[in-house]
């Protein structure tokens, strides 16, 4: 499902998963891309 997605997405939806699983985390999701 995730071979064609970039780096940063993968890190968006993990961080998704994270906030659904532990109470200590929330959805409010701040990602910063540093571009080459």
């Amino acid at each position: 499902e995730s071979s064609d997605a970039r780096a940063d997405e993968i890190a968006r939806r993990s961080l998704v998963i994270a906030s659904r699983i532990c109470i200590y985390t929330n959805d409010s999701i701040t990602l910063e891309v540093l571009e080459d």
